[in-house]
């Protein structure tokens, strides 16, 4: 659910994840992990 955006981070796939995080609750987690380079 909303940590599948933690372990994906190797392909382009990371954007469509964190789209669906987004949509949910988790976007400031999200906007973290985008600043400590985890989502690229």
């Amino acid at each position: 659910p909303n940590h599948s955006f933690l372990v994906v981070h190797n392909d382009g796939e990371d954007d469509l994840h964190a789209n669906i995080t987004i949509t949910g609750s988790s976007f400031q987690q999200v906007k973290q992990l985008k600043q400590h380079g985890k989502l690229k």
